[in-house]
């Protein structure tokens, strides 16, 4: 499941314009078939972001992200480093369970 949560403010223009909203990309080809990692394994994936057509914005230069394996009651900081045109997240190798992601860009223009 993925869910997305943006916040910016809005007014009345003339003519439809495109948001300056951030698409999170995800590279989690490391999963396997069940989308799942073993116990106990360092799992590593990629994030990128992209803006809709026609928005302008400055590009993400930070990243954060954190996971929880108690359904977003406490959160740890994974590790992040720039990689290839986005970003490398590894997360160390957690029990056996669900883990949650949550995943900030951060750019000249502030959070996203």
């Amino acid at each position: 499941m993925t869910s997305a949560v943006m916040m910016f403010r809005s007014g009345r223009t003339d003519r439809e314009q495109p948001l300056d909203l951030l698409d999170t990309r995800y590279d989690m080809s490391g999963l396997d078939g069940d989308n799942s990692v073993a116990a106990g394994k360092e799992f590593a994936f990629g994030v990128g972001f992209e803006r809709q057509r026609g928005a302008h914005g400055g590009d993400v230069d930070r990243v954060s992200v954190a996971y929880s394996t108690d359904d977003g009651a406490t959160w740890k900081s994974a590790k992040v480093r720039a990689d290839k045109g986005g970003w490398r997240v590894t997360v160390p190798g957690l029990p056996e369970g669900r883990v949650s992601l949550r995943v900030t860009g951060t750019g000249r223009d502030g959070p996203r």
